[in-house]
């Protein structure tokens, strides 16, 4: 398997916001559930160190696209590294939870 397009998630080493956030629009208020499940992602993650810059990039694509249901972003220093929309679920009606959190990766701890 080829997981080349991880590498910018281990070309270096330091604090990453990942975010993964439900994107699902299949209900008539889906764009307000997504903005304020962002929002509270954006203030937990602020709330653990992260800098405004690297919010602001993750912000630039927590809504995905229109067709996805959950969307996986992760962004350090102010820059977007990676941002995909994670598999579906593996059983019809369950939803992709989202969760927020700073992660430092340091060399040596895998």
């Amino acid at each position: 398997m080829n997981l080349g397009f991880l590498r910018p998630l281990y070309d270096e080493f330091g604090d990453y916001v990942s975010v993964y956030l439900d994107t699902d629009r299949a209900h008539e208020n889906a764009l307000q559930a997504i903005e304020l499940r962002w929002r509270a992602a954006r203030q937990r993650l602020a709330g653990a160190g992260a800098s405004q810059a690297t919010l602001n990039a993750a912000a630039a694509v927590t809504g995905g696209p229109s067709g996805a249901r959950g969307y996986a972003v992760f962004a350090r220093h102010g820059v977007l590294a990676f941002a995909d929309r994670p598999p579906p679920p593996a059983r019809h009606g369950l939803s992709p939870a989202w969760a927020a959190r700073v992660t430092a990766a340091r060399p040596g701890t895998g």
